[in-house]
């Protein structure tokens, strides 16, 4: 009895929609134009305005936030011109560019979570993960593998339809989901953060929230699509919602209603239970017996390192590090890359890099080969050194591109 319900439920939706659609075909075409050239309008203004606006001589960030929204609503455009073409015909349907559909609605997706990332990042280091851009690129490979073995033996458009819209609509759905909830997630992190540390801003940054609310009616839209079907009145929801997503961001990239979180220089301190906190202010997610009961601080960390220059040791492992210290390699591997967004090798290497600067400054090593500099600065051999200098520069430069 309830699932007869459910049947008609669904059967009385789907004729609502069939009405709506046939009542109205002369008024289809015209409608979808308008609502096509205003989506496209609003992106091409964004992306005029994003350039016009691009100063190389902002700050690194700023920067890359602009770098970041001019590649989104460059894409946007781009991939909008081509609809716009196959909806008036002036182009024929290309069902080979259903793989290339796939590329564009995850990079979207990641791009507009990268715009986030950026935003609201609290750590010092500010490129994002780059498994978040090399997977759509995976994902497109395998699809159009299947997609272009499956083609040749599909006959028509509609039937090609049938086969992949599905796929398609799943696809965008979950990565919609995946960066929709991940942009949340970092939104009220940085929120958190701000309240924490006591900071006031005058700044209005509830914006952030208005994006995600656009987000989850899209991903509504796309569980519609999947249930009843597509329909001219969702895609013109999807145009409306676009545009008003881009004038939000633009107003406020341009306007910088945002506040970066500064990277905390104060004292780090590990706890006996492995947790990590900064002494300027208290961590609610740390108990109150490890704040008051700290196994060493950044300070005395970098202190012993000044002093007794352990690096210089060519064999200095992370275990003689923790014995010295009074803990474990796990508590002592977090530290490290908790405070200095470094793993013990990146680190001590660090370390070493400066003594090979400083030897170099010492009139009585100015006859030295690199190679012997390297080996006072704790290196094993000359190859590990410019390993060392090689790694310790593409960090800088990711760093630097965030």
């Amino acid at each position: 009895m309830t699932n007869c319900k459910l049947k008609n439920n669904r059967l009385n939706i789907n004729k609502i929609f069939y009405i709506l659609e046939n009542n109205n075909k002369t008024v289809h075409p015209i409608a979808n134009t308008f609502f096509l050239s205003f989506y496209l309008i609003s992106a091409l203004v964004c992306c005029t305005l994003l350039i016009y606006s691009y100063n190389r001589k902002e700050g690194n960030r700023e920067s890359s936030i602009k770098k970041v929204l001019i590649l989104y609503f460059g894409i946007i455009l781009i991939f909008g011109l081509f609809t716009g073409l196959r909806e008036t015909k002036v182009i024929q349907p290309m069902g080979r560019a259903y793989p290339f559909i796939a590329l564009y609605s995850a990079a979207i997706s990641v791009l507009f979570f990268h715009f986030i990332f950026l935003l609201t990042n609290k750590k010092q280091k500010i490129a994002i993960p780059t498994f978040n851009y090399t997977l759509p690129g995976v994902i497109f490979i395998v699809t159009a593998f299947f997609f272009y073995l499956l083609y040749p033996r599909i006959g028509s458009q509609k039937e090609l339809n049938q086969y992949m819209l599905p796929y398609f609509s799943l696809y965008t759905l979950l990565y919609q989901m995946y960066y929709g909830i991940l942009s949340l997630k970092y939104i009220l992190s940085y929120k958190k953060e701000i309240e924490r540390r006591n900071i006031e801003i005058d700044k209005n940054i509830n914006w952030l929230y208005s994006l995600i609310v656009i987000k989850a009616c899209f991903i509504l839209l796309i569980i519609f699509q999947i249930i009843l079907g597509y329909s001219f009145l969702m895609l013109s929801a999807s145009y409306i919602l676009s545009s008003f997503l881009f004038i939000i961001v633009l107003f406020n990239v341009l306007e910088k209603n945002y506040y970066f979180l500064p990277h905390l220089k104060n004292n780090t301190v590990l706890a006996p239970t492995g947790h990590i906190f900064h002494e300027s202010y208290l961590n609610e997610d740390v108990p109150q017996s490890d704040q008051k009961n700290v196994i060493f601080s950044q300070k005395d960390f970098e202190n012993y390192f000044h002093e007794q220059k352990p690096y210089l040791n060519p064999i200095f492992k992370i275990d003689d590090l923790s014995l010295i210290f009074n803990t474990n390699r796990t508590y002592m591997s977090k530290f490290i890359n908790g405070t200095y967004d470094m793993n013990f090798n990146q680190f001590v290497n660090s370390w070493r890099l400066n003594e090979v600067k400083e030897l170099k400054l010492l009139t009585l090593h100015k006859n030295k080969s690199i190679e012997e500099l390297a080996r006072l600065a704790g290196f094993g051999s000359l190859r590990s050194y410019l390993r060392a200098v090689k790694a310790a520069s593409e960090k800088q430069t990711t760093d630097f591109n965030g």
